[in-house]
């Protein structure tokens, strides 16, 4: 399933961390456009289909969000599993004014880190795009 791939601060070693199987066990027949492991293919370029959960890399969500709403406009329904970042300008310009719903997540989630197996728990929301169908 998906990964969140974030910058530790200060660093440009990337770690990756693994959607949460209480989350991912939501979505099983849902498509998965940023799945870990990573695939030879990009989930930028490709078609999400109907339904999609996508846990993005953390370091760079506005790709990730301008691709949602682009796949919103041809009837996919988009949750997204993302930092609860409200201050930046993702949030302002993309993401306030297009969601249909964000769910802020009550306790800290918990996260596989991929490279050393430790658990890490960050604040997670997911953001809803619903399909716009004509």
């Amino acid at each position: 399933h998906g990964c969140g791939v974030a910058h530790k601060e200060g660093s440009t070693k990337q770690q990756v961390y693994r959607t949460p199987e209480n989350i991912t066990g939501r979505y099983t027949d849902w498509c998965d456009p940023c799945p870990h492991p990573r695939p030879t293919w990009d989930g930028l370029p490709v078609s999400w289909g109907k339904r999609a959960l996508v846990n993005p890399p953390w370091g760079m969500i506005r790709p990730w969000v301008e691709k949602a709403l682009q796949e919103r406009e041809n009837g996919c329904e988009v949750h997204m599993l993302i930092p609860p970042t409200t201050s930046t300008t993702t949030w302002h310009d993309l993401i306030f004014p297009q969601a249909t719903r964000i769910i802020f997540l009550r306790r800290y989630t918990p996260y596989l880190r991929v490279s050393d197996g430790k658990t890490v728990a960050m604040p997670s929301c997911i953001v809803t795009f619903d399909g716009l169908s004509w």
